[in-house]
C-alpha cells in the first residue's frame, strides 16, 4: 500500500497532468499531484518541515475520506532553503507538469516563489508566510490562507489598547509606545501594521525603530529604546534577535511595562524555554496551534481537529505546532473546499472555485473562516477570515491563547514586566 502524502518517483509525475486530462484529452484517473515548496534544509528547515507535516496530514485525511473526486492525492516536494533557491524549486515542479503548488513558511522565500509560480502559470497557495506584499502585488494565481503580517501587527496594537494598558492603569493616549521591528519584508509588514493601528487607536507612539538583525549591536539598541522611556513595546523579530534584545534589555534593567511581540519569535516554545521566568508576562500576536478553544469551532471543524490531533500525535509523538496547523489548514482548504468545486484543476478554474468559497469563522481547525479577496482588490487572493490570536507566557515554559475571547484558553494576566 502506498502511504498517503509520500513523495513518488519523479518519472511518475511526468504522466500526470493537473488539468484533469491526459495529454490525449481523456479524463485523468491517476493520482492528483500537488507540489510543495518549503525550506527543508538550512536555518529554516525545521519550521518548513513542520508546515509540510501539516500539509501531509491533510492529504492523509483527504485520502482516507475518498480523495478529491475519487482521486488520491500525492505530494512531491522541492527544497527551497533560501530566497535565491526559491525560483528553481518552483521550476523543478512546474517542469514536471505540476500546476498546483503550496508553500512556503517564510516570507523572504515566499515572495520569489509566488512570483515565479505566477509567471509559470501555476496556482500557488501560501500556507504560512505573512508578509503583506505576497498578496498585495496582484499576481495571478496566488492564494493565502493565513493572516498577513499587517493583521498581526494591528491585533497587537488593539490588544495593547483594549487590555494591556488599561490593565496596567495606563491611559493608552498617554503611555509611551515604541514600535521595534526587524526591517525585512516580514518585520516591516508587522511593524507598519502596528504603527497604522496605533495611530487609529490613539496610542502615543514616541518612536519607531527598524533594525537589521544581522548587523545590530543589541546592547546599543536596548540603550536607544531605553532613552525613549517606553511603557509599551510592540515588536516584530526572529528568534535570535528577539532573545538578544530581551537579554540586553534585562541587563540594562530597561523599565518597560509590557511587550507584545509577534510570530517567528515570541510565540515559539524555544523562545519561552530559553528565557524561562524572563518570558513570563510577554505576549505574542500569531497564528494558532492545535490548542485553540474548541468552543469557537463548528462541530465539523471540532471533529476534524480531534482526528488531526490524534493522528499527528500517533505519527509524530507530539502536538501540532502553529506551523503544522497552518500547513494542515492550507492543504484542507485547497483539497476539501476549493478543488472539489472546480470545473477542472487548471489555474483559472481553481481560482474561480476559490472565489466561491464562503465559510464563516470557526469552519477550520484553527478557528478561521474562508473568504478570499477577489481579483482587483488590494489584497487579491488573501483569506480575509484567517485566524490570529494573542498568546501570553503565563509561567516558565507555558503559554496560552488569551485573546480574542472566543479563542482564549485563559484570560489575560496583565503583569508588569519591569525589572
Amino acid at each position: 500500500m502506498t502511504r498517503p502524502g509520500r513523495v513518488l518517483a519523479a518519472g511518475l509525475w511526468l504522466s500526470l497532468l493537473l488539468t484533469g486530462c491526459t495529454s490525449a484529452g481523456r479524463p485523468a484517473t491517476g493520482d492528483l499531484v500537488i507540489g510543495a515548496v518549503y525550506p527543508l534544509t538550512g536555518q529554516n528547515g525545521g519550521d518548513g518541515k513542520l508546515e509540510l507535516s501539516g500539509l501531509r496530514l491533510a492529504v492523509e485525511l483527504i485520502d482516507q475520506r475518498g480523495g478529491v473526486g475519487g482521486r488520491q492525492v500525492r505530494i512531491v516536494t522541492a527544497d527551497a532553503p533560501s530566497e535565491a533557491a526559491a525560483p528553481a524549486a518552483v521550476d523543478s515542479l512546474v517542469d514536471r507538469g505540476i500546476g498546483v503548488l503550496v508553500g512556503t513558511n517564510g516570507s523572504t522565500i515566499a515572495l520569489p516563489a509566488t512570483r515565479r509560480a505566477s509567471e509559470r502559470g501555476a496556482l500557488y497557495l501560501e500556507t504560512g508566510a505573512v508578509a503583506d506584499s505576497i498578496t498585495a502585488r496582484g499576481l495571478p494565481g496566488i492564494l493565502r490562507t493565513v493572516a498577513t503580517g499587517g493583521t498581526l501587527g494591528r491585533k497587537a496594537a488593539d490588544f495593547a489598547h483594549d487590555f494591556v494598558l488599561p490593565g496596567l492603569k495606563l491611559a493608552p493616549a498617554a503611555a509611551r509606545t515604541v514600535v521595534l521591528f526587524e526591517g525585512d519584508t516580514y518585520g516591516a509588514s508587522v511593524g507598519y501594521g502596528a504603527i497604522d493601528e496605533a495611530g487609529l487607536m490613539g496610542l502615543n507612539v514616541v518612536d519607531s525603530i527598524s533594525y537589521d538583525a544581522g548587523h545590530t549591536d543589541f546592547t546599543r539598541l536596548a540603550a536607544q529604546v531605553d532613552a525613549d522611556r517606553p511603557d509599551l513595546i510592540l515588536t516584530a523579530s526572529y528568534l535570535e534577535d528577539a532573545l538578544a534584545f530581551r537579554h540586553a534589555a534585562l541587563a540594562r534593567h530597561l523599565k518597560v511595562r509590557a511587550i507584545v511581540g509577534t510570530s517567528s519569535a515570541y510565540c515559539r516554545q524555544d523562545f519561552g524555554d530559553a528565557l524561562g521566568q524572563d518570558a513570563v508576562g510577554l505576549y505574542a500576536s500569531d497564528k494558532p496551534n492545535q490548542d485553540i478553544n474548541e468552543a469557537a469551532l463548528t462541530p465539523a471543524a471540532r471533529d476534524l481537529l480531534h482526528a488531526a490531533r490524534d493522528r499527528y500525535l500517533a505519527e509524530h509523538g507530539g502536538s501540532m505546532s502553529a506551523e503544522a496547523v497552518s500547513g494542515f489548514v492550507g492543504g484542507w482548504v485547497l483539497l476539501h473546499e476549493v478543488a472539489p468545486r472546480a470545473a477542472s484543476l487548471s489555474r483559472d478554474d481553481l481560482w474561480k472555485a476559490a472565489m466561491a468559497v464562503d465559510l464563516p469563522a470557526g469552519s477550520e481547525i484553527n478557528g478561521a473562516g474562508v473568504r478570499f479577496a477577489a481579483a482587483g482588490q488590494p489584497d487579491m487572493g488573501q483569506n480575509r477570515r484567517a485566524a490570529s490570536v494573542i498568546w501570553e507566557w503565563l509561567s516558565p515554559g507555558h503559554r496560552a491563547v488569551v485573546y480574542p475571547p472566543a479563542y482564549a484558553q485563559a484570560p489575560p494576566r496583565i503583569l508588569s514586566i519591569t525589572t
